[in-house]
């Protein structure tokens, strides 16, 4: 009696191997087609930025008022901390995690990015009836 485990041939393994590339190529291509048609990662992506973007707008306005402006994301952030504006600032640095960073450059659309775009959407329409 042999002890030998079947092992797979190699002609088996390259018929696997090319059907796998094959099906992997084609649900890709599928995906590719679909987002031609619908855009939808380049719409979701672009909303996070949007939304990021009304933030950052937001922002200049209130340091417009203290007679400031901002060059840079970190610059902007630490003048909003100056004037006493932590709550911004702190949600301004997780907008720029998870709507600038994630969902625009990195194209990652999850709970945390729905999460801060209502976080966001929020704080921007208490801010603007304040201004």
């Amino acid at each position: 009696m042999s002890s030998k485990t079947r092992h797979s041939e190699p002609d088996e393994r390259v018929a696997k191997a090319e059907k796998l590339l094959e099906e992997g190529k084609t649900k890709y291509e599928a995906l590719e087609d679909l987002e031609k048609e619908l855009g939808t990662i380049k719409r979701a992506s672009e909303g996070c930025e949007n939304v990021f973007h009304s933030l950052v707008e937001v922002s200049e306005a209130i340091l417009s008022k203290h007679g400031q402006t901002a060059r840079n994301h970190i610059e902007r952030m630490d003048k909003l901390s100056k004037i006493g504006r932590g709550d911004l600032a702190d949600l301004y640095a997780i907008a720029k995690d998870h709507l600038h960073t994630s969902g625009y450059y990195g194209q990652q659309f999850n709970t945390i990015q729905k999460h801060t775009l209502e976080r966001v959407e929020k704080k921007v329409k208490e801010e603007i009836e304040k201004l």
